[in-house]
C-alpha cells in the first residue's frame, strides 16, 4: 500500500511535467524561418512599401497566417509573423508557397487614416499588386535562412509621390 502511493506521487510530476510541456509548445505558434527580400520601383528602392506574405491556394485554414515586412531605405524588407491565437510576433515566416502583395502608399500613410477613415488608401502602382487575387508575384519559403531574389516592380510616375 505504501509502495503504491510512493509510485503515484512519483508520476505526478512526471505527468505534470508532460502536460506544462504539451501546452507551452502548443503556445509557441508556427516554426517561422528567416526571409529577407528586396522590392525595386525601377531601379530605386521602395521605401515604405508594406509587402505581405499571402498563403497560396491549398493553405492552413486554421493558421490565418499572413507575414509582413516594411521596405526599408535601401530596398530591403525582413518578414514578420503575428500569430492571432498567441498573440506574439516572430521573425520570419512559416514554411510554404505564398502569393506576394505590395503596396506603397503615395500619401502619409498616419494622415490618410485620420482624415480618411475606412477608404482605401492610394497606391503607387494603383493597387496592381497589392492584392492576392491581383498579384503575379510568388515566392517560396523554405526551412532555414531564405535570401529571395529582388522583386522589381515597375518605376511609378515623379506625380505619384506629391
Amino acid at each position: 500500500m505504501v509502495l503504491q502511493r510512493i509510485a503515484r506521487a512519483a508520476w505526478l510530476p512526471l505527468v505534470g511535467a508532460l502536460f506544462a510541456f504539451t501546452c507551452a509548445s502548443c503556445q509557441r505558434g508556427p516554426s517561422c524561418h528567416p526571409v529577407h527580400g528586396k522590392v525595386l520601383a525601377g531601379e530605386q528602392p521602395a521605401e515604405g512599401a508594406l509587402v505581405v506574405f499571402v498563403p497560396s491556394a491549398g493553405g492552413d485554414p486554421k493558421q490565418p497566417l499572413m507575414p509582413s515586412g516594411r521596405v526599408e531605405a535601401d530596398g530591403t524588407f525582413t518578414l514578420q509573423t503575428f500569430d492571432p491565437r498567441t498573440r506574439t510576433t516572430q521573425p520570419g515566416a512559416p514554411v510554404g508557397s505564398y502569393v506576394v502583395t505590395v503596396s506603397w502608399p503615395s500619401v502619409d500613410p498616419n494622415e490618410w487614416t485620420q482624415h480618411h477613415p475606412g477608404e482605401e488608401m492610394p497606391d503607387r502602382w494603383q493597387g496592381r499588386y497589392s492584392s492576392a487575387t491581383k498579384s503575379d508575384l510568388r515566392a517560396e519559403v523554405k526551412a532555414g535562412a531564405n535570401d529571395l531574389a529582388p522583386f522589381p516592380l515597375p518605376a511609378v510616375e515623379a506625380e505619384a509621390d506629391k
